[in-house]
């Protein structure tokens, strides 16, 4: 019986640690939201690693994020940036002028592509929302701008 009382006190001990150093890792990355956080449908994988204001003088700001994106299915995928939506409150934004990605990712191959979004100056939280016209997948993102 001690026994099984010392293996089930130590897997919660480890559960415990393992759980308050993710907690951490996912605080320090807080700051911009779920920015280099992976997401997956049945086909691909999805990591939004960079968001940067390219703006010019102007009412509204012009948004670049750059995806990390990786084809996990047996088959080629087409991902591009109109796949991306952006959506604050009840109000989305769609991609913009800009050098779009869009491109056919070959099975088991990773790409990086940038997609350009316009929105007003003043947007600095949003939910990036991965949602293809020819798919029922659905991956959200909640991101934040740095000021």
């Amino acid at each position: 019986m001690r026994k099984i009382f010392y293996f089930v006190l130590s897997v919660l001990t480890v559960a415990t640690i393992a759980g308050c150093s993710n907690a951490q890792s996912q605080k320090a990355s807080d700051d911009q939201g779920q920015l280099n956080v992976m997401k997956k449908t049945k086909e691909i994988q999805i990591t939004p690693v960079k968001i940067s204001d390219d703006s010019e003088k102007g009412k509204n700001k012009i948004v670049k994020i750059k995806y990390s994106i990786k084809n996990t299915s047996k088959k080629e995928v087409v991902v591009g940036a109109s796949d991306f939506i952006i959506k604050s409150g009840e109000s989305y934004y769609y991609m913009g002028e800009g050098i779009n990605f869009a491109e056919t990712i070959k099975p088991g191959k990773e790409t990086t592509g940038n997609g350009y979004y316009e929105m007003p100056k003043d947007l600095n939280k949003f939910t990036l929302i991965y949602h293809p016209v020819d798919s029922k997948s659905d991956l959200r993102w909640n991101i934040k701008i740095k000021e």
